[in-house]
């Protein structure tokens, strides 16, 4: 449930507390630091690259079945290419579904992979996962790898498989800047329900980290849908438009921002005004 305001239905008085000084503090930090950003420009984005500088891993945290975190990666990595790094691009998809992909990579193979074919019910086997990964074939300046559990090995502690997915890739290629698009429960720089996630793996991983650690962003909006799974099953669901600190205390409509460290889940924010669909590929 989102609260536009500091106004919660009867709650202890310190958890009221609690919300409130987030809340303000989330404000806090967009006034200060959020800049508005167009990611349909091609041109060298000095500040966005300042804040990717002294880290070594960036994780795109998601709703799936959304369009916007997607784009932005695309733009991250090309922003990251234009500064002359090499990439690991990683995406949340069972490696086992892309075998044939990966044997021979090429937007036919992509479309046919397992993956994208059968698809899982839950957003991610859209279009614009589909479209990041072909973006980026043939790029010898982009490693693509895949890092989800096989769905049918039995895995218990999936965020942990994941982090020795991506702690190996990232120790054959060191030099690399490793950037992570998953679900946003994955990129949490802390537990989640009790349990630890790949960015809490990742974050306490000393051979894999610069000191700046993660960034761990996070994709906000105000209105728009998206193809997922919810309560009503799985299609396309509109958001109602939803005030919040995120689209009320600056006036871009598209921004990034890094966040207080210890004000919540992430350190930095990815907003859009609207979110948009990322419709199946096997509908196509």
């Amino acid at each position: 449930m989102r609260f536009p305001r500091c106004v919660l239905p009867v709650i202890g008085i310190t958890t009221l507390f609690a919300f409130c000084a987030h809340a303000q503090s989330t404000q806090a930090a967009l006034k200060a630091n959020a800049f508005a950003l167009d990611i349909s420009d091609t041109t060298l984005n000095k500040r966005l690259l300042e804040i990717f500088g002294p880290h070594r891993i960036i994780m795109m945290g998601e709703m799936h079945g959304t369009q916007e975190p997607a784009r932005f990666v695309s733009y991250a990595v090309d922003q990251l290419l234009k500064a002359g790094k090499t990439i690991n691009l990683g995406l949340e998809i069972p490696a086992v579904q892309m075998q044939d992909f990966t044997a021979a990579p090429s937007a036919k193979s992509l479309k046919q992979s397992a993956f994208f074919r059968t698809g899982f019910p839950d957003g991610r086997p859209g279009s614009a996962w589909f479209n990041l990964i072909d973006m980026y074939i043939g790029n010898k300046d982009v490693h693509l790898f895949f890092f989800d559990s096989d769905p049918d090995a039995g895995t218990i502690d999936y965020d942990k498989h994941m982090h020795a997915v991506v702690r190996n890739v990232m120790m054959q290629h060191a030099e690399a800047t490793t950037v992570l698009l998953s679900g946003n429960i994955h990129n949490r720089l802390i537990p989640f329900s009790g349990g630890k996630t790949l960015a809490c793996y990742l974050q306490q991983d000393t051979t894999l980290l610069t000191p700046a650690g993660v960034l761990s962003i996070n994709h906000q909006f105000k209105f728009g849908a998206m193809e997922n799974v919810t309560s009503e099953g799985f299609g396309i669901h509109k958001i109602e438009p939803a005030p919040t600190s995120f689209s009320e205390a600056v006036p871009f409509k598209m921004y990034f921002s890094t966040l207080d460290k210890n004000a919540g889940p992430y350190n930095a924010v990815f907003y859009t005004e609207e979110v948009t669909p990322s419709i199946a590929m096997t509908a196509r």
